[in-house]
């Protein structure tokens, strides 16, 4: 923990760097080790750099993480980051567990800080400074330490978008809704995403200007592509539906691959005039045409639709990856079964492979070990591999090794024969055997 005094400092000088003043800010993400000396410092040093702007107390929520998911070291910082932007997109204050009984060494009163101990709306503050009583954004700060000395304070402070008169969607004034997805199954979920959050009321008439802006360059185009010309959001509405319907021929629907029309715009790509020929398209309303070659691989720069009065990026669903389960157990189970497959080929290889002489000395070798009454019960398993290796040897070639590993895997489950080792007096023997191969199979 640093001193109350050098972290004190540390905080002003990113306050003053951000220009913030001190009684504007409404959260502190505190590093919270949960110690009894090391919180106490950090609130002295919160409270030192406050105390310089404001002398007011109880106006600042404060609260960790770490009473939630942990210390999670190097990441804890980030983690910190992470709840702040929650907070701030959901306008909501969380509490921190296991807070209901105060640190005593922390005068709580006496600072301008209160721990967040319930779950409740993040307000903007509203603040008088140099005689203006104004609403200010919600602000944020949090602290972060190393236990090599690294100290960090970081200002977050929320977007407040410029308002904007809406812009007006008509017939004369239509909008161009662009989808693109890798295959055609992940541009169907692309479309219904989007009807889920009209059908929410988080993309209406009046900002339906914006939403088509964001996904015209907010989002990557890709193989797949889909774009409506609409003049309402009901129009909108329902020619998505009709397409996830199947329906073909839908006025002003246009769907198109990149590489099935690649070799068709090429030329066109080409020619140093198709910047005016698409300018001249939209000073002529002439959309088809645009959103035509769109869809068919055409790289178009939709800022040329707006000039200076461009609309706004709003919140829209990002893209709906694959939902592919890649478990270890799933892929432990396919390797053994692909394994198992390939010993069954090179057994078969490696027995085609032995000669007649190599095989009798095997047979022969295995006999006489069989036969003495001093020799231990060899598993078949161990035959197995011994035989392998041994024949491979005299072959002068390397034992396969997704036949060694297949046999390997039989280990844990395999069964040593008991009574062989009870005739040698071997009970204990058999039993650290056992033992020692199963847990050789477990490493």
């Amino acid at each position: 923990m640093p001193n109350p005094t050098a972290q004190g400092e540390l905080i002003r000088s990113a306050l003053e760097r951000a220009g913030v003043h001190a009684r504007t800010i409404s959260y502190i993400e505190a590093h919270g080790t949960g110690t009894e000396l090391g919180d106490p410092i950090e609130v002295t040093g919160l409270t030192q750099a406050f105390r310089k702007d404001t002398a007011d107390k109880g106006f600042c929520a404060v609260g960790s993480v770490k009473s939630n998911i942990g210390h999670l070291e190097a990441a804890a910082g980030i983690a910190g980051i992470g709840k702040i932007v929650l907070q701030m997109k959901n306008r909501t204050l969380v509490p921190s567990l296991h807070a209901q009984e105060l640190n005593p060494n922390i005068p709580f009163e006496q600072t301008p800080f209160v721990v967040q101990q319930e779950l409740e709306e993040w307000k903007r503050p509203v603040v008088e400074l140099d005689g203006e009583t104004r609403e200010y954004p919600r602000m944020a700060g949090i602290s972060s330490f190393g236990a090599g000395g690294a100290n960090a304070h970081v200002i977050i402070k929320e977007y407040v978008p410029e308002e904007k008169m809406p812009i007006r969607v008509t017939a004369h004034h239509p909008v161009i809704i662009v989808l693109s997805a890798k295959n055609e199954e992940r541009l169907k979920q692309q479309v219904e995403r989007l009807l889920s959050v009209i059908e929410k009321g988080e993309v209406t008439e009046g900002n339906l200007a914006d939403a088509a802006y964001t996904l015209q360059v907010g989002r990557e185009a890709m193989e797949e592509r889909l774009a409506v010309i609409a003049e309402s959001l009901p129009k909108l509405v329902e020619k998505l539906q009709r397409f996830l319907e199947g329906h073909d021929g839908i006025s002003e629907l246009y769907r198109g691959q990149v590489k099935r029309n690649k070799e068709a715009l090429s030329a066109l790509l080409e020619d140093e005039d198709m910047e005016k020929t698409i300018a001249a398209w939209i000073g002529k309303r002439k959309y088809a045409k645009i959103v035509d070659l769109w869809v068919k691989g055409l790289a178009m720069d939709w800022s040329m639709l707006y000039g200076d009065a461009k609309p706004q990026r709003i919140s829209l669903p990002a893209y709906p990856f694959a939902k592919e389960r890649y478990w270890i157990t799933d892929i432990k189970t396919k390797q053994a079964s692909i394994e198992s497959t390939k010993s069954v080929q090179s057994t078969d290889i490696f027995v085609d492979q032995r000669t007649p002489e190599t095989a009798a000395n095997i047979s022969q070798k295995y006999r006489k070990e069989s036969e003495d009454p001093n020799s231990e019960a060899i598993p078949s398993y161990i035959q197995n591999i011994q035989s392998h290796i041994s024949t491979s040897v005299k072959m002068k070639k390397m034992p396969d090794i997704s036949y060694l590993a297949a046999e390997y895997e039989r280990i844990p489950s395999t069964m040593v024969d008991n009574q062989a080792y009870s005739k040698q007096d071997g009970t204990t023997r058999g039993t650290n055997r056992m033992r020692r191969l199963t847990d050789e199979g477990n490493e």
